[in-house]
């Protein structure tokens, strides 16, 4: 984490929004089955099992801040991530289509979805991108990221996962926004994306 008092506010919003979430889970699912059963171990695993990994991935942010991104900011690295992103989605994909599924998200089983994966190799490529460009005015420069962004929305939906696909696509197109998008073509991507909106 950051050094100083905004790194602490992260930590502290971050076991907040923790503490919240886990008040109305226990509120709703856990009293009711202790005030059945309150020597039942079942009742508690959930609940030990949050904790657990919130506890790992509070561990796990604390260590990789320490890190230098600069040193993670390499062409080899960053496109690797990139395209694992990308080959797990289209491993979803024709898991879908072999299996004929309606729905199909998950890599393997029900616990490994490659939306999460992709929401971070995406930002870490955006991010290496706009800095090694300094800005996307450049229409070589923003086609090829718009390009990568659209494949990755397209992939989604496909899924179908359209909040994953929408979200992604808010996420990237505000990146390339501050980057140094031009108005006029960002608005155009906006009422484009309105119009297409109804129809998903």
């Amino acid at each position: 984490m950051q050094k100083g008092g905004s790194g602490l506010i992260i930590i502290y919003a971050v076991v907040g929004l923790f503490l919240i979430s886990q008040t109305m889970i226990i509120s709703v699912n856990l009293i009711p089955s202790i005030i059945e059963d309150p020597f039942e171990l079942k009742t508690y695993r959930k609940s030990l099992l949050h904790a657990l990994v919130f506890s790992f991935g509070l561990f796990a942010a604390f260590w990789i801040s320490r890190i230098d991104y600069r040193k993670l900011l390499k062409p080899a690295l960053v496109y690797l991530a990139l395209s694992v992103g990308l080959v797990s989605l289209l491993v979803v994909l024709l898991k879908k289509l072999i299996s004929g599924k309606n729905v199909e998200r998950w890599l393997f089983g029900s616990s490994v979805q490659p939306l999460e994966f992709v929401k971070i190799s995406l930002i870490v490529f955006l991010a290496y991108y706009i800095s090694s460009k300094g800005s996307l005015r450049k229409f070589g420069y923003f086609l090829w990221v718009f390009s990568v962004i659209v494949l990755h929305a397209l992939l989604l939906f496909l899924q179908p996962d359209k909040g994953g696909a929408l979200f992604v696509s808010f996420l990237s197109l505000s990146m390339v926004y501050v980057a140094g998008m031009s108005r006029k073509a960002f608005a155009i991507i906006v009422i484009f994306g309105i119009l297409a909106c109804p129809s998903l």
